[in-house]
Parts: C-alpha cells; structure tokens; sequence
C-alpha cells in the first residue's frame, strides 16, 4: 500500500494510492509503502507501519536538489530515525528528470543521508510514480526475501576477524560513518581510549549532551541514550564520573 503527500498524484497518476495530509511533518517522508493498510494518519500509527517493515521515502527531485538543505534533509532523517526507522528503511528517493542544476549537489546530499544512517536509490529519468509503483508490487515479495532467505555458510575453523568497531557505531541513528570516524579520531586525540564501549560513552555522556553546540548532534546524542535506553543524567560506567 502506498500513502503520501505528494501533490503530483493528485491528479491520478498513481491508482490506489492514498493521501495523507502533513505526512513528512509526521515521519520526515513524502511516501510511505506499506504491508498494513490502515492510514498512518497519526505518529503512532506511522510507528506500527515501521515496526511491520514499511519503508519511508523522502523525496528529492534533482531540479530542485539546491533549494532543499541539508539540515532540512538530516531533520527529515531524524525524524524517521526517532520512530524507529532502520537505514533500510529510511530512503532518500532522487527523482532524476535529467534536468539537473548541479550533479554535485546531488551527489554531495546522498552522501551525507547515506553517512548519517540512510538509504538511497534514484529513479533514473523515470516518472517517480512508475517506480513507487513497481516498488510497491514487489513490496511484499522483498519482505519475505528479507525474512526467509538467509545465506548458508559453511563453518570456518581457526580464522581471526578483526571488525572495525566504527562500522558497529555507524548505525546508531544519526551517526553514519563519518559521524562514527570523527567520534573514534576525537576519543583518540583526548586519550580516552580506542574501542567502541568509550565511543558509545563519549556520544552518551550526560556533560557532552548539555555542552553539545550543534542541535543535530545534540540530537543524535539524544537517540543513542535511548537506543541504549540510558535513564536521565546517569553515565555508561566505564570508570569516569561525569562533571
């Protein structure tokens, strides 16, 4: 099923599809694809449609990529993530119409969606109501592959993995890997430590949050503690008190 707020479609162009009224105020997307049928008319119920694997897709033309920001973009990515959204399912959908301003532009705020905990796909000149709707005929097909195919792997013996923990701390809401880069370089320089238990500290302490003089990351910060599910002003205990 699909719901949105896109004045195109009200004209008909995609069948079936249903309008719901300040739908990005709501959730940070334009459209919404869903197993459930029930309108996401209220925050709560945009959360029951998450928490069932429908995908949220904020909607980018190219022609008009330089009038939309990218702290209105990463407001909109948060938005998804504090309903609990999964990078998976937090799209930046680029509707390529070939009449572009600026590649660059375009190129530089798929980055930065993608780095902060993201998806993204482009519609490559076609109509973006051609893709929602083949999209949302193999919805349900994708969605049992997701939750029935699972690779065989064979058992390896005597095989030392050294996981780089940034990748682990990049999927926190918000963090990304350059997020998860600049953390690691931060504790590093301050001699903290170099391991992913001081990273989540550092992003979680209580003095960090109140003297945080970025309002994104002041929200990031803010979704990591309840991700860990941190009660108000108290630290993760690794030995340092907080001021």
């Amino acid at each position: 099923m699909i719901f949105h707020d896109l004045q195109q479609f009200e004209q008909g162009d995609l069948p079936g599809a249903r309008k719901v009224p300040d739908l990005r105020q709501k959730c940070g997307g334009d459209v919404i694809i869903s197993l459930k049928a029930f309108p996401p008319a209220t925050v709560e119920m945009i959360k029951k449609h998450i928490e069932a694997g429908a995908v949220l897709y904020r909607v980018m033309p190219t022609d008009r990529s330089e009038d939309i920001s990218v702290d209105i973009l990463l407001f909109n990515l948060n938005k998804m993530h504090e309903l609990g959204a999964k990078p998976w399912q937090c799209i930046l959908l680029v509707v390529d119409d070939r009449k572009v301003k600026s590649y660059e532009d375009v190129t530089r705020k798929i980055d930065v969606w993608v780095d902060h905990g993201g998806s993204s796909v482009s519609t490559f000149g076609n109509p973006v109501s051609l893709y929602l709707d083949k999209r949302n005929n193999a919805f349900a097909d994708d969605m049992k592959t997701r939750t029935v195919l699972v690779p065989s792997i064979p058992p390896r013996k005597n095989i030392e993995v050294e996981r780089d923990w940034t990748l682990t701390l990049a999927t926190f809401p918000g963090v990304g890997l350059a997020g998860a880069k600049m953390i690691r370089k931060m504790i590093v320089d301050k001699q903290l430590g170099d391991d992913l238990l001081t990273a989540l500290w550092f992003l979680t302490d209580v003095a960090e949050l109140k003297n945080s003089p970025d309002e994104n990351w002041r929200r990031v910060r803010e979704n990591a503690r309840k991700w860990l599910g941190l009660p108000d002003g108290l630290n993760i205990d690794i030995g340092i008190k907080a001021d």
